[in-house]
C-alpha cells in the first residue's frame, strides 16, 4: 500500500464501520469479517464466483468463432475432409467393363471399378447418365456404393436406377465416379 492511501500516514482512522451490521473492522477490508457482507457494490462483483466464471468464459466464447474462422484456411477443411485428396486423384479411379441390363421397372449397370491410385477408398458415388438412339440425354441418377476399393484394385458393382421410359429409348449410356471418401481403415 502506497503512502498516500495508508490511512494511519493520513491521520485518519484505521477502523471503519460495516454498512450493515456496524461492526467495527479494518477500514481496508472490502468485506465484513462479522457478517460477510461486501462494502461496496464493485468489491460484491468482484469476488463473485459467478463473475468470475463469466470473466474467463465469455472471452472463450468471443475468441472460440474468431481463431477457427481465422485458421480454416490453414487447416484447409477440404484437405482435412478428404475432399482434395479425391480431387488429385480422380482420373484414377475408373469404371471398366460397364454393361447395361434390364429387369422389370430399372436400368441396371454392372461393371467395375478401378483403382490405380495409392489410395484406399470407400463410398463411392456414381453418376449414370443414360442417352437415346439420337445421343440425346433422356435420364440420369447418381448411386452410392458402400464398398471399400483398395489401391491398386479393383472390385465388381451393380447399381439400379428407376426407368423414365420404355428401355427400348435406352440405347447408350455414361458412367463415372465423381467422389469417394478416403478410407479410414
Amino acid at each position: 500500500m502506497s503512502d498516500k492511501t495508508n490511512p494511519e500516514l493520513l491521520g485518519e482512522s484505521s477502523k471503519k464501520r460495516c454498512k450493515f451490521c456496524f461492526e467495527e473492522m479494518d477500514a481496508r477490508a472490502v468485506k465484513c469479517p462479522h457478517c460477510q457482507s461486501w462494502q461496496s457494490r464493485g468489491a460484491s462483483l468482484r469476488g463473485s464466483p459467478g463473475v468470475r466464471l463469466a470473466a474467463a468464459v465469455v472471452p472463450l466464447i468471443i475468441l472460440a468463432p474468431l481463431l477457427f474462422f481465422s485458421f480454416r484456411n490453414l487447416l484447409s477443411l477440404d484437405r482435412l475432409s478428404g475432399k482434395g485428396d479425391f480431387e488429385k486423384h480422380r482420373s484414377g479411379i475408373k469404371i471398366v467393363q460397364p454393361k447395361m441390363t434390364f429387369d422389370s421397372y430399372d436400368v441396371v449397370i454392372l461393371g467395375k471399378v478401378k483403382n490405380d491410385t495409392p489410395v484406399d477408398w470407400e463410398d463411392l458415388q456414381l453418376e449414370m447418365t443414360f442417352k437415346d438412339a439420337d445421343g440425346t440425354v433422356i435420364d440420369t441418377d447418381t448411386e452410392k456404393l458402400y464398398i471399400t476399393l483398395p489401391a491398386g484394385k479393383e472390385t465388381s458393382f451393380k447399381v439400379r436406377s428407376n426407368r423414365a421410359g420404355p428401355k427400348e429409348s435406352y440405347h447408350a449410356f455414361d458412367i463415372r465416379v465423381t467422389w469417394a471418401e478416403k478410407s479410414r481403415f
